[in-house]
């Protein structure tokens, strides 16, 4: 599941983005959309991305854009909780 992207633009104008995606058993990766780069991580993958794009890519102005896939199933979650609450409560 990919829960954020990191964007770059370079000296030419090209936008450069790696993703941060969590796999399997909470394993963390940084992949890059322009080249093959992929790299598993286990702190920091935010500094990781920015540090690929900067030195394989020359990127700079970095954005931050977070993906509604991890907030969308924590929602559900909450709300699934408070039913069961709710519902145990009206015994």
């Amino acid at each position: 599941m990919i829960s954020s992207w990191i964007t770059g633009t370079d000296s030419s104008g090209n936008t450069h983005t790696a993703r941060i995606v969590t796999r399997g058993n909470d394993e963390r990766y940084v992949e890059c959309d322009s080249c093959d780069y992929q790299r598993r991580v286990s702190w920091s993958a935010r500094d990781t991305a920015e540090s690929h794009l900067w030195n394989a890519h020359d990127a700079s102005g970095f954005h931050r854009r977070l993906a509604a896939g991890p907030f969308v199933v924590a929602g559900i979650a909450l709300l699934v909780m408070f039913f069961f609450l709710a519902k145990s409560h009206m015994i």
